[in-house]
C-alpha cells in the first residue's frame, strides 16, 4: 500500500511538471508567431509563377531586409535571381528551386542592407 502511494504522489508530480512545461514552451511559441505575423510582407515582384516579398528584420542593431520566393504553380521551379538597387548590384545570381506550392526564404547568410530611407519597392530583383 505505501508503495503504490508513493508511486501514485510521483506520477503527479511528474504530471504537474510535464503540464508545466508544456505550457511554458507553447507561451513561448505564441510569442515567436506573433512576432512573425507583425512583420510586413510587401510583394516586390511576381515573375514566371514566383512571388517575391520582402520585410524588414534587425540584427544586431542594423536593419535589412528579408527575401521570399514563392512557387505558385504547381512544378518544381529552377531559378537563378540577382538584386539591384538603383544601379548598385546587391546579390550577384544566386541559384534556388521551390518545390510547387511552396517558398523559400533566403537565410542571413545573405544581408540585403536596408537603410531608414528605403522601401521594399526600392529593390530590382532579376529572375532568371
Amino acid at each position: 500500500m505505501k508503495i503504490n502511494y508513493k508511486l501514485k504522489n510521483c506520477l503527479m508530480i511528474l504530471s504537474f511538471i510535464f503540464i508545466g512545461s508544456s505550457s511554458i514552451a507553447l507561451n513561448n511559441l505564441k510569442e515567436q508567431i506573433i512576432f512573425e505575423t507583425g512583420s510586413s510582407w510587401v510583394a516586390v515582384h511576381d515573375q514566371n509563377g514566383i512571388k517575391v516579398t520582402c520585410t524588414p528584420f534587425n540584427l544586431n542593431g542594423s536593419t535589412y531586409i528579408r527575401v521570399k520566393f514563392e512557387n505558385i504553380t504547381t512544378q518544381v521551379i529552377d531559378f537563378s535571381w540577382s538584386l539591384k538597387k538603383g544601379n548598385k548590384i546587391i546579390v550577384d545570381k544566386k541559384d534556388n528551386t521551390i518545390s510547387p506550392k511552396s517558398f523559400i526564404e533566403i537565410d542571413n547568410n545573405i544581408l540585403i542592407p536596408f537603410d531608414k530611407n528605403s522601401t521594399q519597392a526600392d529593390f530590382l530583383f532579376e529572375i532568371l
